[in-house]
């Protein structure tokens, strides 16, 4: 028992020894923090635009960003210039309160997805296996009779951050 704590102990001294920080991966950091020490013209474009977001986001301590970082390293370059245009627009789920602030008795075909929007915060997300781009598609085509001021200038945003995802 006491030679497994002192292995235990040992690691955990090498971690700090070597500067890994505990309860990081196996090496220690992720693609971007690797690339975050590089001169930028080393830096390929993809991790460039994840920098761009992080900073964009407030990132600060990359330890408390390594599930976002981590998500946006799974994305595509493509997917990452969406994300970084959609930066200047609220978060899909203020809209969804938006709406449900204004739209008192909603349609029944709309309610399912402004349900999945109040859990999304750009178009790049996803709900299960649905993308936000189909959600958002669908509520506004599901809230054909939600009118007045608010309900033409939330549509129009809808319709602006769906543009600039395709």
């Amino acid at each position: 028992m006491y030679d497994y704590a002192l292995i235990g102990l040992g690691a955990l001294v090498i971690g700090f020894a070597s500067g890994t920080r505990f309860g990081s991966r196996a090496g220690g950091e992720t693609e971007t923090e690797r690339y975050r020490r590089m001169p930028a013209s080393q830096i390929p474009q993809k991790y460039k635009i994840i920098h761009e977001i992080l900073r964009e986001q407030g990132a600060e301590e990359w330890d408390e960003w390594r599930h976002e970082i981590r998500r946006l390293e799974a994305m595509s370059v493509r997917q990452l210039e969406a994300q970084k245009k959609s930066l200047g627009f609220r978060p899909l789920r203020d809209i969804a309160y938006e709406i449900e602030e204004d739209w008192k008795k909603p349609y029944f075909g709309a309610v399912p997805y402004l349900a999945a929007m109040k859990t999304l915060r750009t178009i790049n997300d996803h709900y299960g296996e649905d993308r936000a781009e189909e959600i958002v598609a669908y509520f506004l085509s599901n809230a054909t009779t939600w009118r007045g001021d608010t309900a033409r200038k939330v549509k129009a945003e809808l319709k602006n951050i769906l543009a600039l995802a395709r």
